[in-house]
């Protein structure tokens, strides 16, 4: 599956638990917004594409008002 990962505080927690699950096998790849997405979500070990990569996207993350830790195995 190929994302696009938004960019802010709130699309940050969700780069975050995106992280936990690639962390524990989920395959995916990601179109990062910005450089502070694309930092992000290496320092998590998500692989990152770009949109010459892929003809579309399953989803764009972004602007994530809420999220629930424990779905997503955080607490």
């Amino acid at each position: 599956m190929a994302v696009g990962l938004g960019t802010g505080n709130t699309a940050a927690y969700m780069i975050a638990a995106l992280g936990v699950r690639v962390a524990a096998g989920f395959r995916i790849r990601a179109v990062p917004t910005s450089e502070q997405s694309a930092a992000q979500a290496r320092a998590l070990g998500i692989p990152l594409i770009t949109l010459d990569d892929v003809p579309r996207l399953a989803l764009t993350i972004d602007g994530t008002d809420e999220v629930d830790l424990q779905t997503f195995g955080l607490i």
